[in-house]
């Protein structure tokens, strides 16, 4: 009977220490969890600094490279032309001259042109709608190629490659804002072994439509 009770004793005991021990290690678990809470709390914060920071660097970045592209064209000569409603800025020892053809018995386009072949930019007015624009002049000179979207002046355009043998040619047409029954065509032309690509990217930072956002 005595043994009995000791025995008895001994498992309370047993049973006291590993539910206080069992407890313990409950406790230090919660903790733990609370503290690896904490620290992925932290953690998601400062992420979400980091991306902060880094967008804020993104920003900078293109505002430099914007600053940089006005620096270089600051001494640039400026075309404008109040008829058609746009401006753009060309190298100050390039010249231009005017001039225009036909598209057909009653459609004129006239045309702009910078520099001189075979490195030159040229600006073509056509007085028929952007998609028809495309549809006209994009099979002919560009055959199969894709066009790809780009935006100039906040204007959303169809951009394109191609050339002849020995030539490059990059040619963006541009629905006219102000006009639904106009479209531009910008055309960069440059011999293989230079790289223009440069002062053409310079050239159509300065394109504006005027009187648009």
């Amino acid at each position: 009977m005595k043994k009995s009770k000791i025995s008895q004793n001994i498992l309370i005991t047993i049973l006291i220490a590993d539910l206080i021990a069992s407890g313990y290690f409950a406790y230090q678990w919660w903790q733990v969890r609370k503290e690896l809470k904490g620290a992925a709390t932290q953690i998601e914060k400062l992420l979400n600094q980091i991306n902060i920071q880094i967008n804020k660097i993104k920003e900078l970045e293109k505002e430099i490279k914007e600053l940089k592209k006005t620096d270089e064209t600051a001494n640039w000569k400026t075309y404008r032309n109040e008829e058609y409603g746009f401006e753009v800025k060309y190298p100050e020892k390039w010249t231009y001259k005017e001039d225009s053809y036909s598209l057909n018995s009653s459609k004129k386009i006239n045309r702009i042109t910078f520099g001189n072949f075979p490195n030159m930019f040229t600006i073509e007015i056509c007085p028929i709608p952007y998609e028809t624009s495309l549809k006209l002049l994009v099979p002919g000179i560009f055959h199969e190629a894709l066009p790809r979207e780009i935006v100039v002046n906040n204007v959303k355009g169809a951009y394109r490659e191609g050339g002849d043998p020995g030539e490059d040619i990059i040619s963006i047409w541009l629905p006219d804002p102000n006009n639904d029954d106009r479209s531009y065509i910008l055309t960069f032309e440059q011999s293989k072994d230079q790289n223009y690509q440069e002062i053409f990217d310079q050239i159509l930072s300065t394109f504006k439509f005027i009187n648009h956002e």
